[in-house]
């Protein structure tokens, strides 16, 4: 253990060179001090201050004993002065010993030369008395002021307080005298006889209209039939609806709304769902017998599930073909088809059409040598033209793949509301996947049983529109109550 450092001191005795006068040559080792480096921290060990010691770590002896040199620097100073420090055994007894400094070679052993030598005599002694207390010094500056420390966390949310106790019930007011029965009013004009036709000639507005102010689930016009609830034909629109939740309501075995035109629109539909259709069978049906398109989209097609096309199947009756579209995360084009180089060199001419919607940015082109083994590469590819190369003359198969040139910033994660509830009694719908309603959960749209998370509701200004749409279907039926 080590001692105190009060009990003992090494000090400097003296420069008593154990060495020949005359052994004064410019490579003599000379040790010109030796004493303690920092007494207050390292009582024990030894700062040495020499000359010509060397490139290398010398050996020290402590009489008998080698000591561990450390912060040797192997390249003098400006004066031609070396330093090292040394560590003396700990503890140390007083008396005097003689400290040892041989210079070494790269190989670690002693200098054969007789000048690498010198010996040093240090006296260990009995520390001094202790000196007395010096006079205190000036008060230093303030310092600066230190960092604000981090907030601390929030503390944990107390209990719940029970409730308190409900309020006695008043007692139940006596029933009022009931009131007079009015006049009966006069009789309302007939209605049309049935079966009704009627023809009429006006420059504008309906024919026959209908309005019902009822509310809630009033219907302004019904109608029920073995064949057509509701028929009408006219040179713009056959049957016109206007309502605060549907304009047209169907349902029917066959069909629920069904349109047909000689030349515009089937079936027209404007509004937060333009045409909205949910059956067993089909959704929405379009077909279309002059070979133009059953449904057409002027902007976007998306769906939930897969996009697919159908055939028959040639042998089972009860079943069909079908295949899915391909998809990834870019609106792609390709063309291919089969080449041979000539020459070891074949040009693949672009097709118009390719060239027409496809960006210059982002072709990819892949070949394939058929019949027989060939190095090949593309040499040269842009819209016009893809030059191959081969190592022999071989046939192959190409494939050239771009992206639509209107679309060729194309964002896989944008936002949207296809998702989003209509209102808050919305239930989540039931033909999603199951892959479709777990993440409906997990982002938080949806509760685990189906209902609208309100709190995400709240937090998005869902909330708030619904209650603003709720306040303005009202008002709106208060005002046409009024107007009666």
């Amino acid at each position: 253990m080590r001692q105190q450092p009060s009990k003992v001191a090494v000090t400097l005795a003296g420069l008593a060179l154990l060495l020949p006068a005359a052994l004064t040559a410019a490579y003599q080792v000379i040790i010109n001090t030796a004493a303690v480096m920092d007494y207050s921290a390292h009582p024990y060990v030894l700062q040495v201050h020499g000359q010509n010691l060397g490139q290398y770590v010398p050996i020290v002896l402590w009489g008998q004993q080698n000591l561990v040199v450390g912060n040797f620097t192997p390249v003098p100073d400006a004066n031609g002065f070396q330093t090292f420090s040394v560590e003396l055994p700990d503890p140390t007894p007083p008396g005097s010993y003689q400290l040892s400094v041989t210079r070494t070679k790269k190989t670690g052993k002693c200098d054969d030369s007789e000048l690498s030598f010198a010996r040093f005599e240090v006296t260990i002694g009995a520390v001094g008395p202790i000196g007395s207390q010096g006079l205190k010094g000036d008060k230093g500056d303030k310092g600066d002021q230190g960092i604000q420390g981090f907030q601390g966390i929030q503390g944990l949310k107390g209990d719940k307080g029970d409730p308190g106790i409900p309020g006695v019930k008043g007692d139940t007011g006596d029933t009022g005298a009931q009131g007079q029965q009015g006049a009966q009013g006069p009789a309302g004009a007939p209605g049309p006889a049935l079966p009704y036709s009627g023809t009429t000639i006006i420059g504008s507005g309906p024919a026959f209209e209908v309005i019902n102010n009822g509310g809630g689930s009033a219907v302004a016009v019904s109608g029920t039939s073995n064949h057509n609830g509701v028929y009408g034909w006219g040179g713009y629109y056959g049957v016109y609806g206007w309502g605060g939740y549907a304009g047209v309501t169907g349902g029917g075995y066959t069909y629920g709304v069904y349109g047909a035109t000689a030349q515009g629109t089937g079936v027209y539909g404007s509004g937060y769902y333009g045409v909205y259709g949910e059956a067993t069978t089909h959704g929405v049906y379009g077909s279309n017998s002059t070979g133009s398109w059953g449904v057409y989209s002027a902007g976007d097609l998306a769906a939930t599930g897969t996009k697919s096309f159908v055939e028959p199947h040639p042998t089972d009756p009860t079943k069909t073909i079908r295949y899915v579209a391909l998809e990834g995360p870019e609106a792609g084009t390709y063309f291919r088809g089969t080449a041979r180089t000539v020459g070891r060199q074949a040009v693949i001419e672009v097709p118009e059409t390719f060239r027409i919607v496809t960006a210059e940015e982002g072709l990819t082109v892949q070949l394939t040598p058929v019949g027989e083994f060939a190095q090949m590469a593309v040499f040269s590819q842009d819209l016009n033209q893809i030059v191959v190369r081969s190592t022999r003359e071989v046939t192959f198969h190409y494939l050239v793949q771009g992206v639509r040139r209107a679309f060729n910033d194309w964002q896989v994660v944008a936002e949207g509301q296809e998702f989003r509830p209509a209102s808050p009694d919305q239930k989540m719908p039931s033909w999603l996947t199951e892959e479709a309603k777990s993440r409906l959960i997990s982002n938080g749209t949806y509760n685990s049983d189906g209902t609208v998370n309100m709190s995400t509701a709240e937090r998005l200004g869902w909330a708030q529109k619904w209650r603003d749409e709720a306040i303005a279907k009202a008002t709106q039926e208060t005002g046409a109550a009024k107007s009666k």
